[in-house]
């Protein structure tokens, strides 16, 4: 079993630190991991220092924050150096855009109804460019929002089996009252620079995503789809598994683990298909890359 996508807590809604992960990865009796956090390869060093003392084969990847034609997709790098110059450049960039987008996203909120303290969203994400997370917390957290029936769904209503998720899916995706358009790197232009890294790109939960954008990815170089995805509907895996065999691509499986408090219905070792020779056809993908 892998799970090629896992946060920590160096996501903005990642919940565990390392440790805890390689922890629950040996419970469960994974054999392959890789931390894919938002933005951010924080825990990529530790990761590897744990990966030689639990004897689980780690991958050092990245989960980067790109828009599209007004979508805003998630392009996985695979085999990372986490001290490359290029890549810090990168998510330093990509940080900003997000810091930006957050804003905005609160001021959208207040014309919803709510009473959003920025300075406490800030405080929420701990130094962190805020998701989704901090944002509710926030909200959650101030008196002045505690009667609303809008705020009520997501603590005790239709929407409190995983309140977090739901309320970024009911306000900060694209026609939502929240959504505000990330203003970050073409996806295009960020396959390329994962190309010169020599490291995999890969489409997150690529079900979600129009297919004329994913052909365009491929076309620009994409190598690989997460065709195994927690998110994804029976027929939209089916999709994505024939156009990655149609297109020559790497199929990858991961969980999108941000631990309960964050995704409750999410959890590791539960990928249907998640087999050891996905990760074998990556690694040998990166070593063709890398050349001798």
């Amino acid at each position: 079993m892998i799970d090629l996508h896992i946060h920590t807590h160096a996501s903005q809604d990642g919940q565990y630190p390392p440790r805890k992960i390689f922890d629950l990865a040996r419970e469960h009796g994974l054999r392959v991991i890789a931390f894919a956090d938002h933005d951010s390869v924080d825990s990529v060093p530790e990761g590897i220092e744990l990966s030689r003392e639990f004897g689980i084969a780690f991958v050092p990847a990245v989960e980067i924050t790109t828009i599209r034609q007004g979508h805003e997709l998630h392009l996985l790098a695979y085999y990372v150096d986490p001290a490359a110059e290029e890549l810090t450049a990168l998510l330093h960039e990509v940080g900003r855009a997000r810091l930006a987008q957050s804003r905005k996203r609160c001021e959208r909120l207040r014309e919803c109804g709510y009473v959003v303290d920025y300075d406490r969203v800030l405080a929420c994400s701990e130094g962190k460019p805020p998701t989704a997370y901090p944002i509710f917390r926030a909200v959650l957290e101030n008196p002045l929002n505690r009667d609303l029936p809008s705020l009520a769904r997501y603590t005790t209503g239709d929407r409190s089996n995983s309140p977090v998720y739901n309320f970024g899916q009911d306000y900060f995706n694209k026609d939502k009252p929240a959504y505000v358009p990330v203003t970050s790197i073409d996806t295009v232009d960020a396959v390329e620079e994962v190309r010169k890294w020599k490291a995999v790109p890969v489409l997150a939960h690529p079900g979600r995503t129009p297919i004329a954008l994913v052909d365009d990815l491929i076309d620009a170089g994409l190598l690989g789809l997460e065709v195994y995805n927690p998110s994804h509907t029976p027929e939209q895996t089916a999709e994505c598994l024939e156009l990655a065999r149609k297109r020559n691509l790497l199929v990858t499986a991961g969980s999108d683990f941000h631990g309960p408090a964050i995704k409750p219905d999410i959890r590791l070792a539960e990928l249907p298909h998640a087999g050891y020779d996905l990760y074998e056809a990556l690694k040998t993908r990166n070593a063709e890359i890398k050349g001798p």
